[in-house]
């Protein structure tokens, strides 16, 4: 009952709820509709049973995973097919064809499946939720680029050492604003570490009105900072989405950066 889902919302792990991190009446019913259906899982921190082997889902994913499960449950592309024509022509501006690219928070495989169309790319999708994991893997396979893209169900704190220094482009399309707080940092570092000389960092986020740099400035603040060059900061790009027959208008907010 709504009680239930009161408790849950109360217990949250995220600092801000989907809601007031989004605004906008298209996301609100968007999140009130995962909240409907999402079965919260126990948050405990403990590492008891996390024996299972290096497939199993971790604990730490599953909590970063928790209210997207159900979204990305049956095949169910909530948002749209490819990523928006806005971000479509800023990946094709600033990833070059043939990159080696993080996804990071690929959710069921949307910019991952384009990149791969489009750019050529080879892919590396990293997704906390089994559901969504399993759907890249899916896709991909259904599309015949399987052998393009390495699907890791988990978050970008996981990452094995070996992809240090791999990549020529990180792409994070509207999943920072839901990594907690005191894992962002963190997230940057990693991202940076995972970078090629030259490579480029694209962060999507839905802009926040009451600190607008944020994304600047966790990239100004992590390890490997001064290797940064940031070449935009904040910068607003608008889009029209129809949602459940309406038609909504917004802004991404999208910061860019290169590294030496």
């Amino acid at each position: 009952g709504p009680s239930h889902h009161k408790l849950h919302h109360h217990h949250h792990h995220h600092q801000t709820s989907a809601e007031s991190l989004l605004g906008g009446s298209f996301f609100k019913s968007f999140s009130q509709r995962i909240h409907r259906v999402a079965q919260p899982r126990g948050r405990s921190n403990s590492t008891e049973g996390s024996s299972e082997g290096d497939m199993a889902q971790s604990e730490h994913a599953k909590n970063a995973g928790n209210e997207w499960e159900s979204t990305f449950e049956g095949g169910k592309a909530i948002y749209t097919e490819g990523p928006f024509p806005c971000i479509a022509d800023l990946l094709k501006a600033h990833f070059k064809s043939g990159s080696r690219v993080l996804d990071l928070g690929a959710g069921y495989g949307r910019d991952t499946l384009w990149l791969v169309r489009e750019l050529q790319c080879s892919v590396v999708a990293v997704e906390p939720t089994q559901n969504g994991s399993e759907q890249i893997t899916k896709r991909c396979a259904d599309a015949g680029v399987a052998d393009k893209v390495q699907v890791l169900c988990g978050t970008t704190l996981e990452w094995p050492d070996k992809t240090d220094g791999a990549f020529d482009a990180c792409l994070m399309d509207s999943v920072l604003s839901f990594v907690p707080k005191e894992e962002r940092l963190a997230t940057m570092s990693a991202i940076v570490k995972g970078l090629k000389s030259g490579g480029v960092i694209a962060i999507v986020s839905h802009p926040e009105e009451k600190d607008e740099k944020w994304v600047a400035e966790l990239m100004k603040g992590c390890e490997g900072a001064s290797s940064l060059t940031i070449i935009k900061d904040d910068e607003r790009l608008p889009y029209q989405m129809e949602f459940e027959g309406q038609m909504h208008n917004g802004n991404w907010s999208v910061t860019l950066a290169t590294k030496a």
